[in-house]
């Protein structure tokens, strides 16, 4: 139990000293008393004083208690505090070393922080550049496959108009001199063998052209268009020849 104050100490000395002296004059009147010849004038003012004094001391002793129970609860309330206090204490430190301890790890893993970042960086400044020269790859692919398919398209038109050329020229049954008609089959054949040269020429050229970006070499498209013109070039002068059977 914590010191009384000063106040509280009056309060019970007063309530203790009156105490002792309603104590004394009950002890007096059991045993009888003052003498005789002072019973009769002080008997009156005796009852009203015990009166006065237990009524006081009853009022005191409430006091008493209303202070005891007050004492006991600031005791209590004051060990609370203290108790929370030290376990706040407690948990401050435990804070306090946890602080320490993250910023300890940070300082030590901040080098491999900033090595993660900047592997991390060049990884996407990789990506982008791959990226981009994949962009520019597909581009590249995709113009070498429209050109290869109207190429071949142009190809095919040729070799149609060829065989239908040819097969006209097979159905022509004209009456010429022997002398007129075999010049005419001579040019026509010499013609034939040339269509033929032609056909594997740009069969080579349709074939090698797919790989003129990865080798270097092969046909490029002045040589394919140079064949092509050489073709429809003797297209025509068979067509002329057809035309001199005719007549």
């Amino acid at each position: 139990m914590s010191k009384l104050s000063e106040e509280e100490e009056k309060l019970a000395r007063a309530a203790l000293e009156e105490n002792d002296t309603l104590r004394l004059i009950l002890q007096e009147s059991v045993r009888g008393g003052y003498p005789n010849d002072e019973a009769t004038g002080m008997s009156g003012d005796r009852a009203d004083s015990v009166f006065t004094l237990k009524r006081g001391n009853d009022i005191l002793k409430g006091e008493i208690v209303a202070l005891q129970c007050q004492l006991e609860a600031s005791d209590v309330s004051a060990a609370e505090t203290v108790h929370k206090f030290n376990r706040l204490q407690n948990k401050r430190a435990h804070l306090r070393n946890e602080t320490r301890s993250l910023k300890n790890i940070a300082n030590h893993q901040a080098p491999k922080v900033k090595e993660v970042n900047r592997l991390a960086l060049d990884q996407l400044a990789m990506k982008r550049s791959c990226d981009e020269k994949n962009k520019a790859l597909r581009e590249e692919i995709k113009k070498l496959k429209n050109f290869r398919e109207n190429g071949m398209e142009r190809l095919y038109a040729a070799l149609r108009r060829e065989a239908h050329l040819k097969e006209q020229l097979e159905n022509t049954n004209l009456a010429l001199h022997s002398s007129d008609c075999q010049v005419l089959k001579g040019a026509i054949l010499s013609k034939d063998k040339t269509i033929i040269m032609l056909k594997e020429d740009i069969e080579k050229a349709r074939i090698t052209q797919g790989k003129q970006t990865n080798y270097g070499n092969g046909y490029d498209e002045d040589s394919l268009a140079k064949l092509r013109k050489e073709h429809d070039d003797l297209c025509e002068q068979i067509q002329a020849l057809q035309m001199v059977l005719q007549r």
